[in-house]
């Protein structure tokens, strides 16, 4: 009896740890009847979306939907055929619906899609989603990444080390729905008894390497391993949702001859040993003598048409004569689009110098291009484009007032932390006090945990180069702060009580508890805390984060502060000497309350992103030139301040706050030196950026310097600040094992 197709599945989604919704979308559908399964096969897909206004959910969730439908509709049973056009439809889909509604334009998704049927398995791929395939504890990658890094690392220009770190590691370069026509890649491989399909986002082969994946899914049963698969993404900082889709071949039906014999014949042509082919569906049939001949006499006859019109439009000669055009189309425009560059502003400078660029590396890459007209380009991007290139860059990087980590000579400390969860922390605060040495400041440090965790102090070790930590200061830390002098930790007592406890920055201090918080009447949880002279402020997390205020030297309940909900959850919270609490949310806005609890988004709208060229002068013009994100500025209507402590609202019952982009979506850490300066670590785009906050409580913070670093603050966890001297800082940057001194020049 002849082996059946039998396939275990488990699929699982999470909205990871930096994110406020879950744009991943994943559908599979495994035909019951067996007919249909023999025809069609069973299909997987998963989706990742982009684009602000939840129009990412909108759609990967169309992409899922349309392409398993329109693929199960389709009378025909050409696998390859029948899932691109799946695709395109979907493109077309999430297009039409993007023009349609000014809300969702722009939005857009990658999608990777598989089919299993018989003994092949046949793959679909429009951005960085990605298939593997682990057989025998090897894992090998189907699909091409459709990324800014992926092309440069198949162009020899990053290594994969670099580019798992590098700071445009997430554009990518073709998408579902942002262009009106997309094409998908498309791959096919034979299947054998007990591979391992594995479907997923980024958000799962960003954090964890190949081999860890390969790893948990060789050692657990499929429901299991993708449990462990987005427990360990989260584990690294879960930065983006995550997804996973885990197919186990437990039997794989025998390969008909044919199809052997055409998939031996074309494995020469993948680097990966994977195929791209149509699939032949049924053995061919004998064919009589005259039909030999005839078909003997077409062959011919179309091989004589074939010479005949080589040089009119197919073939190498007339390839790389399409080439030659191309290029030299491509030449004539750098000089216009230099002339053009030096009359603009350096962020529109480096677009136009890019425009002149990205076709020229993309000519290069045509292997139908001539010596001579390969030398010409390379010529035309080391001599012209280059310099202008560099001097541009130097114009936007003073613009950005970028300055590099490395010219500020930071100091670097491993930190261990044996008790801790994994040994990793996730927290730290810097207070002005009895130091551990080496110039420190005293150092407290939680460790990575869902909810609440231990606390510790951190030890300089005797060598004065590692940190380690000490004993623990709280049992179950929800959010520790500081004001300067003194550490604050909101402690939680049990699943309906906390506290706020304060503790002295000197040796063998205990927390001593300052408030006793319930929940709030709507059932929420205190989760982020801030102190303010005598004041302690508390962002109470459940359906909506709303905002309470308590006074420490007062026994009267905590009051509503501010606008009730705010009008997006918080990642962090913060208070300046001025008594402004500033607000880092999830939709990447900068929310300032005034003293006077008016709240509103503060304008940075002169904040321009650091662009992963450490060192301008030696940029290499066969790299390609980063653009520059082409971002909306936030409104800054104010909220009026609540009359009686009741929260001002909107009829509608929303606070009237209103940005109308996101600037710093991937940042996640917002702090003050309790002095002039506020912070904020954005670990995904390798800066800290530095406002400078008014004497006043009225006005936005403004702009400041930027602290930026190709791969050392890829691992950014937390970040602390202290100010000494009369401008002066110093931060404190926490890693997943590394702890990095900046101090200001």
């Amino acid at each position: 009896m002849s082996k059946q197709l039998r396939l275990e599945v488990a699929e699982l989604s999470d909205v990871g740890r930096r994110r406020d919704s879950n744009e991943d979308s994943m559908t599979r559908l495994v035909p019951k009847d067996p007919k249909v399964m023999e025809r069609k096969g069973a299909i997987f897909v998963v989706a990742d979306g982009m684009g602000g206004h939840a129009a990412g959910e909108v759609a990967s969730e169309i992409a899922v939907e349309t392409i398993r439908e329109e693929y199960y509709e389709a009378a025909s049973d050409e696998v390859l055929e029948v899932l691109a056009q799946a695709i395109r439809q979907a493109n077309q889909v999430i297009y039409d619906r993007a023009i349609e509604q000014a809300t969702r334009a722009g939005m857009g998704t990658t999608c990777v899609a598989v089919v299993v049927r018989g003994a092949l398995v046949y793959v679909a791929n429009v951005g960085d989603s990605r298939v593997y395939l682990i057989r025998e504890g090897q894992i090998r990658q189907l699909t091409y990444d459709h990324s800014w890094v992926a092309e440069q690392v198949r162009a020899g220009m990053l290594t994969d080390d670099q580019a798992r770190t590098h700071a445009h590691r997430n554009v990518i370069t073709r998408a579902l729905g942002t262009q009106q026509e997309v094409e998908p890649d498309l791959f096919v491989e034979q299947l054998q008894d007990d591979d391992l399909l594995l479907l997923c986002s980024d958000g799962l082969s960003g954090p964890v390497s190949d081999e860890e994946m390969s790893q948990i899914v060789t050692s657990s049963p499929p429901q299991e391993a993708v449990r462990e698969l987005i427990a360990q993404a989260n584990e690294q900082g879960g930065p983006d949702n995550i997804t996973a889709v885990l197919v186990h071949v437990a039997e794989a039906p025998t390969l008909e001859p044919e199809m052997q014999e055409q998939l031996a014949t074309l494995a020469d042509a993948s680097a990966q040993q994977t195929a791209r082919l149509k699939p032949v569906k049924k053995p061919p049939r004998r064919l009589s003598p005259v039909s030999i001949a005839l078909r003997v006499f077409a062959a011919v006859a179309i091989l004589f048409l074939s010479l005949a019109i080589w040089d009119y439009g197919f073939g190498p000669i007339a390839w790389t004569r399409n080439a030659h055009n191309q290029l030299s189309a491509d030449l004539g425009r750098v000089q216009p689009l230099i002339a053009q560059a030096k009359k603009e502003a350096p962020q529109q400078a480096i677009n136009t110098l890019a425009a002149a660029q990205h076709p020229l590396l993309n000519d290069l890459r045509d292997r139908w291009l001539s010596s001579d007209d390969r030398q010409q380009a390379i010529t035309t991007l080391q001599r012209d484009l280059g310099s202008a290139i560099r001097q541009t860059l130097q114009a936007y990087n003073a613009a950005a007032r970028v300055q590099p980590l490395d010219a500020l000579h930071p100091q670097q400390f491993s930190v261990s932390c044996s008790p801790a969860p994994g040994g990793r922390l996730d927290h730290l605060v810097a207070v002005q006090g009895n130091a551990p040495g080496a110039g420190l400041p005293a150092l407290f440090a939680r460790a990575a945990a869902q909810s609440a965790s231990p606390a510790y102090a951190l030890n300089l070790d005797p060598s004065g180069t590692s940190l380690t930590c000490g004993a623990v200061i709280d049992p179950a830390v929800v959010d520790l702060t500081t004001d300067g002098s003194q550490l604050y930790l909101l402690h939680k007592e049990s699943e309906s009580s906390f506290t706020v406890e304060q503790l002295a920055a000197t040796p063998d201090a205990k927390p001593e508890r300052l408030l006793t918080l319930p929940p709030n009447s709507a059932g929420a949880f205190p989760a982020l805390l801030a102190v303010h002279n005598s004041q302690v402020y508390i962002i109470y997390r459940g359906t909506n984060d709303a905002i309470s205020v308590c006074s420490i030297r007062s026994s009267s309940p905590c009051k509503p502060f501010g606008p009730s909900p705010l009008p997006s959850q918080a990642h962090s919270m913060t208070v300046a000497p001025n008594g402004t609490i500033y607000l880092l949310l999830v939709d990447g806005s900068i929310g300032v309350l005034t003293p006077a609890g008016a709240l509103h988004p503060a304008n940075l709208a002169s904040l321009l992103p650091a662009l992963p060229v450490a060192d301008p002068s030696s940029f290499n013009p066969l790299t390609a030139l980063p653009t520059v994100p082409v971002t909306p500025t936030f409104s800054a209507t104010p909220t009026p301040p609540p009359a009686n402590g009741t929260p001002t609202q909107t009829p509608d019952g929303n606070a009237p706050y209103s940005p109308t982009g996101v600037k710093l979506a991937n940042a996640t850490v917002l702090v003050s030196d309790q002095r002039d300066h506020l912070f904020i670590g954005d670990g995904a785009d390798h800066r800290i950026v530095q406002l400078d906050t008014p004497e006043t409580g009225n006005g936005d913070p403004a702009p400041g310097q930027q602290y930026a670093a190709a791969s050392t603050l890829d691992s950014l966890q937390s970040v602390s600040a202290v100010a000494h001297g009369d401008q002066g800082f110093s931060l404190y940057v926490l890693g997943g094992h590394s702890l990095l001194v900046i101090s200001s020049p």
